[in-house]
């Protein structure tokens, strides 16, 4: 689980970065949500407009660990901040760093770990094995 706290100037700088001018931010409304939960898209209101924003460019945008978060502003006008309290470090599509270091710790070989995450690959050595001399 993670806390991260973004200032006015965090945010419009975020928003910036993804094309839009909104002034003072005055809301952050998560709109849609991926199967897992995340936010896919999202509406960020400003005293200049509003825009709807994809929820992964956004945590790029605003420094954010993953789109696994919940929006509180604290604060009016200039001086609303928003907090974000999240989880995971990624894009929630992958293998699960705490659940990974689980399954080692109860004794799992790398590819039984890597096959419960990532089910149908298989696993190939891409050089040749070492001969014994």
């Amino acid at each position: 689980r993670w806390s991260v706290s973004k200032s006015q100037t965090d945010l419009q700088a975020a928003a910036r970065k993804l094309g839009h001018e909104l002034g003072t931010i005055r809301a952050i409304e998560p709109l849609t949500f991926t199967p897992q939960g995340r936010v896919k898209t999202l509406k960020i209101t400003g005293s200049a407009g509003s825009a709807e924003v994809d929820g992964n460019k956004f945590r790029f945008a605003a420094g954010l660990n993953s789109t696994l978060w919940k929006a509180k502003a604290t604060g009016s006008g200039a001086s609303r901040s928003f907090t974000f309290d999240g989880g995971g470090w990624g894009h929630g599509l992958g293998m699960s760093q705490y659940g990974a270091r689980q399954m080692a710790a109860d004794g799992k070989p790398a590819e039984a770990i890597i096959k419960h995450f990532y089910a149908g690959v298989a696993i190939e050595s891409l050089s040749p094995a070492p001969t014994a001399q």
